[in-house]
Parts: structure tokens; C-alpha cells; sequence
């Protein structure tokens, strides 16, 4: 699986806004391949 982000704005129209921040895990999940999970880190 490859992520690659979202184009910016994007997340503007979710009502409620709701912006990824530090600590929350994002997963995804296949049948038949497998699952990954990443976690969220502040810009350094």
C-alpha cells in the first residue's frame, strides 16, 4: 500500500472539521493482504 496524502483543502469540507493531529493512528486494512498502521508525528 502506498499513501500518498491528500490534496490540500481537501479536509475542509468534512463537517465537522476534523484535522489530523499528533497521536491519532490511521490503519488500513485489506482482506486477504494484510493491514498497516501509522501514527500521526508533529512536523519537526
Amino acid at each position: 500500500m502506498i499513501f500518498t496524502g491528500t490534496p490540500g483543502g481537501i479536509g475542509f469540507g468534512s463537517k465537522p472539521y476534523r484535522p489530523l493531529k499528533a497521536g491519532d493512528v490511521l490503519r488500513c486494512e485489506v482482506d486477504g493482504l494484510g493491514a498497516i498502521e501509522n501514527r500521526v508525528v508533529p512536523e519537526t
